[in-house]
């Protein structure tokens, strides 16, 4: 319920493309852990 609650957030303010990225680099934990913050911190810039 929470991941479905931050998707419906996030897709009321970025394009489709960039919430596709978001979701994508948040569903693979050790993927995501292995991110550098800058480069993760970048998916949500407009």
């Amino acid at each position: 319920m929470l991941l479905k609650k931050f998707e419906a957030a996030m897709r009321g303010h970025l394009p489709a493309h960039q919430v596709q990225a978001i979701l994508a680099a948040t569903a693979d934990p050790a993927k995501l852990d292995a991110m550098p913050i800058h480069r993760f911190l970048k998916l949500f810039t407009v």
